[in-house]
């Protein structure tokens, strides 16, 4: 008789005798063969979970994860989430895409949270499509967004469970990975005072960006180990959105920066998404520019001139190590620290002297990971990249109107050229005698620009120069200009984060709903009989749509398949083509340099790229309020 999933045993938990299960090698001498025990997905009984799988250890606060050549149990129990990385105490919730989903109630942890989950095809659904149940399957692993401060990677709206159910229905399958890393100020707290401590441990990996560090001993996990569940660890794809798309850039930048190097090191990747960031949407900043914000952390915790007042450096972080997580949050809040950036700190990042991709001009290293014996991806081939931005990906930051008036006094301090000043606002439409809707959706679009559009359009610029050293491959860019098809402030606006609703395929009864005419805005649950909105759309939609919700989301989802798969993926269009998701829900591509409407835009991104950091701060001063 079989013990159900729950019941423990001495090493372990033990399973069904139907429960999925892999034998995973250690990677230490001699190797041992350990048990890892998932679960059938809630979603599909083709898919197979492998929840809360510890890759990395860390050991204090501020130092840099290393991987794991085992895992803590010789059964190892992965059907549930492992805990996610201590974060603000705000709910995290779905009303940016507005429609509900559940989130999972996860634990936290400072040190314990570097844990992934590997979601693949069962052996027998592969088996029913005519594919090995063993054959070596490509790899997508995805880290979340969140602004380097917040989210999950079991978050609902990246489920990728309906994506790799998809690759499998199209018969061409992939497997899934999403990880959870260091956040805020425990994965990004940037200091000298930091740099100096480490110095004193001669063992320790020093340096700051400790979340992207985390990120890359997971990528490094997943080399190692995902054969084991039936991966290629030479095909893997990574990517994510927003924050998620400035760690990916991060790491194709140390990649890119070891394949133009005398000593030519092999990527743990060979294809990368950036949805909607790239370095200099969250940094590069410089180390000097973060002392003050430090500072302004210990203050908050141990009083008024605390920090001149302690001896040294050494003991200034000995001291903050012994302060509680929750307290070096609130620390935190109370300073206004709730976005968190890359640091260029001179050991994982440098500023390199003269760059193709300003003002991304980042030399990346973030250490040494033994890899002995793995697979990887040929270093000759270069890296291909899909990489684009949302039209209005500003829109849901903005936190309240703002009037001509008040948008032109803050221009007034931060870009004191008249000249310059007058032709940035004249661009976006900014003049006294807009209307106030107007303001709105020229501020929007100026900072979507700003933050987005900009940093993501250098870096396309920049990776296209670089295939030239062989060390980046096919470049395409997207644009995403279908707007938000629920009911809700944004209805209809191409807002951050918009193509995840049509992407993952978490939303797909909603959108199934919205093709049928049922407009359900966002409403917990319990909530629906109070909201008097839920039923048939009484609105007369005057966009001519070329296909519904449902057909959109598989194109797009379709697409970014074969990118993932395709052994030799080739970019639809040309370097200066973008395939765009109209309002319309149509897709095709547009050319960047022949279209007058891309034309303008361009002239807009020339202008602010002109001093991007300056225009940056600006924008942070108006999400503010």
């Amino acid at each position: 008789m079989s013990l159900p999933p729950t019941q423990s045993c001495g090493v372990g938990r033990l399973a069904r005798q139907d429960s999925p299960s892999v034998q995973l090698p250690t990677w230490e001498s001699p190797s041992l063969a350990q048990t890892v025990v998932g679960r059938l997905s809630p979603v599909s009984g083709d898919l197979e979970e492998f929840r809360g799988i510890p890759y990395g250890t860390v050991s204090a606060r501020w130092e840099q994860s290393h991987i794991r050549n085992r895992l803590p149990r010789d059964v190892f129990d992965a059907t549930h989430n492992g805990p996610k990385c201590i974060q603000p105490s705000e709910p995290n919730d779905s009303r940016t895409y507005q429609a509900y989903l559940p989130f999972p109630g996860d634990g936290e942890s400072e040190l314990d949270c570097l844990n992934l989950f590997v979601i693949r095809p069962s052996p027998a659904a592969l088996q029913r499509h005519g594919i090995a149940p063993y054959a070596r399957l490509p790899v997508l692993v995805w880290i979340h967004g969140g602004a380097l401060a917040f989210g999950a990677g079991t978050d609902p709206m990246w489920d990728p469970s309906g994506l790799v159910l998809r690759s499998l229905t199209n018969g061409t399958p992939i497997i899934a990975v999403a990880i959870n890393y260091r956040l805020n100020i425990f994965g990004f707290a940037a200091s000298s005072d930091i740099l100096a401590a480490q110095n004193q441990d001669p063992t320790s990996t020093g340096g700051l960006n400790f979340g992207i560090r985390d990120q890359k001993v997971a990528l490094a996990w997943v080399s190692r180990n995902i054969s084991a569940f039936g991966g290629d660890p030479e095909c893997i794809t990574i990517g994510g959105q927003s924050a998620g798309a400035v760690s990916t850039h991060t790491h194709l930048r140390e990649a890119t920066c070891a394949a133009t190097s005398p000593l030519r090191k092999q990527p743990l990747f060979r294809r990368a998404l950036l949805h909607s960031g790239a370095l200099g949407t969250l940094g590069p900043l410089t180390l000097e520019s973060c002392e003050s914000a430090w500072q302004q952390l210990y203050e908050a915790l141990f009083g008024p001139g605390s920090f001149s007042q302690t001896a040294s450096a050494q003991e200034r972080v000995a001291r903050m190590r012994q302060v509680p997580a929750s307290l070096i949050l609130q620390a935190a809040k109370s300073i206004h620290k709730d976005v968190f950036h890359v640091v260029s700190d001179g050991i994982t990042t440098n500023e390199l002297t003269s760059s193709l991709d300003a003002p991304s001009h980042l030399a990346v290293d973030m250490g040494p990971i033994d890899l002995t014996n793995r697979r990887a991806p040929s270093p000759s081939k270069g890296i291909d990249v899909f990489l684009g931005v949302t039209d209005l990906e500003a829109s849901i930051f903005l936190p309240r109107d703002y009037t001509f008036v008040e948008i032109q006094a803050l221009f007034e301090v931060a870009c004191p050229n008249a000249t310059r000043r007058n032709a940035i606002l004249q661009s976006y439409g900014l003049t006294e005698s807009t209307t106030e809707k107007e303001v709105q959706h020229g501020l929007m679009k100026l900072m979507s620009d700003a933050m987005f559009e900009v940093p993501v359009s250098i870096t396309n610029k920049a990776l296209r120069a670089q295939q030239t050293w062989d060390a980046i491959g096919q470049v395409q860019a997207f644009h995403v200009k279908t707007g938000n098809p629920f009911p809700g402030p944004s209805a209809g606006v191409a807002h951050h984060c918009v193509e995840l609703v049509y992407l993952f395929g978490a939303f797909e009864s909603y959108l199934a709903g919205a093709d049928k005419g049922i407009a359900q805005p966002y409403t917990e649950p319990g909530q629906e009989a109070d909201t008097g909105f839920v039923g048939q759309v009484d609105t007369v939609d005057t966009v001519e749509y070329k296909q519904t919700n449902i057909e959109l989301s598989h194109s797009m989802q379709d697409t970014w398949i074969n990118f993932i798969v395709a052994d030799d993926w080739k970019a639809p269009g040309g370097p200066d083509s973008v395939l765009v998701y109209g309002v319309d829900r149509s897709s095709g591509l547009e050319s960047t340099t022949e279209d007058p409407a891309w034309q303008t835009r361009r002239q807009r991104w020339e202008l602010l790229s002109q001093d991007p950091e300056t225009m940056f701060k600006l924008c942070e001063v108006i999400r503010r309020g």
